[in-house]
């Protein structure tokens, strides 16, 4: 097809808006997909960053730093959150997908994704409210 206006050429499928918004679908459905396993370089990143904070609370091994008080507190969410990022990206990637008009894979990494975060929740509250 040629475009008169520019003298360009350019194939159908690039100004057929529903094959854009099917590639713009798989894409963003691929994405919310990586977030699954992404979620394990979350859980080594908040690893590394709980030991620092731990150091700087001054927080002894086999402590939590919810015992350190406002500070460990702060630090415990913040390790949360880091841990919850990839995860929580999942679920709004996976949300934008269903928009643009994804098919059920979407679905799935939206509903795989949306347990992740609420196992992280559920464990990391879990062992700070019933730990000795």
């Amino acid at each position: 097809m040629k475009d008169s206006s520019s003298g360009s050429t350019e194939t159908a499928h690039t100004l057929d808006p529903s094959v854009a918004g099917d590639q713009r679908a798989r894409e963003l459905t691929r994405w919310a997909w990586l977030m699954i396993p992404g979620t394990a370089l979350g859980a080594l990143a908040a690893f590394v960053v709980g030991s620092l904070l731990m150091r700087a609370t001054g927080t002894s091994e086999g402590e939590l730093l919810t015992s350190s008080g406002i500070a460990g507190w702060i630090s415990w969410v913040a390790v949360v959150a880091l841990m919850m990022c990839a995860p929580l990206a999942g679920v709004v990637l996976a949300v934008r997908a269903r928009r643009v008009g994804a098919g059920h894979r979407s679905t799935v990494a939206l509903v795989l994704n949306a347990v992740v975060v609420t196992g992280i929740i559920i464990v990391s509250v879990g062992n700070v409210f019933t730990s000795p």
